[in-house]
């Protein structure tokens, strides 16, 4: 008898895939595949005991129930922020091994962050968050007013001197 925790649908990333496609072509292509994983995924979750899924949409059955993700619990306190003191600066965190995470961040940095720089020039952008590709590491490092930070043990100050908390992600529940 097997539970199981559904943290992600596939099905769910391949609809997230066919809204950012570039052509009608792969956005259709991407439909499909959303629509055959949708019909997997519920043929292998009607033979387990039962399954728990974060957004109650998902809730496909009796078998099924929705189970919401245990928030982050701060256990320092922040203080107040002067908006008018911190500097520009935008901060990520995240996993971005997580495919969610980078094709987010990905999005940002190519449609949102330039036309942020074009009305704030010395603005910066910080990525918290170990990134396993260096191909990745590299070309966001090119980018002026990218600034990668990798793991950071105590982020409250991050959260301090930041103007913008930026939450770029498309598709999953753990926002």
């Amino acid at each position: 008898k097997l539970v199981i925790d559904v943290d992600d649908y596939p099905a769910d990333v391949f609809k997230s895939l066919a809204r950012q496609s570039s052509s009608r072509r792969a956005g259709l292509f991407h439909q499909l595949q959303a629509l055959q994983a949708k019909l997997i995924t519920n043929k292998l979750l009607s033979k387990v005991k039962h399954s728990f899924v974060p957004n109650q949409e998902q809730v496909y059955s009796i078998k099924s129930s929705y189970l919401p993700n245990i928030p982050f619990e701060q256990t320092k306190v922040c203080e107040t922020i002067d908006f008018k003191a911190v500097s520009n600066q935008l901060f990520f965190v995240g996993a971005l091994g997580y495919y969610a995470n980078e094709l987010g961040v990905e999005h940002f940095l190519n449609e949102i962050f330039p036309k942020i720089q074009q009305e704030i020039p010395n603005v910066e952008f910080c990525i918290a968050g170990k990134i396993p590709s260096n191909q990745l590491r590299q070309k966001w490092e090119s980018i002026k007013g990218v600034k990668l930070l990798g793991f950071v043990k105590d982020i409250t100050q991050l959260y301090a001197s930041s103007k913008v908390v930026v939450v770029p992600i498309y598709h999953g529940a753990g926002t």
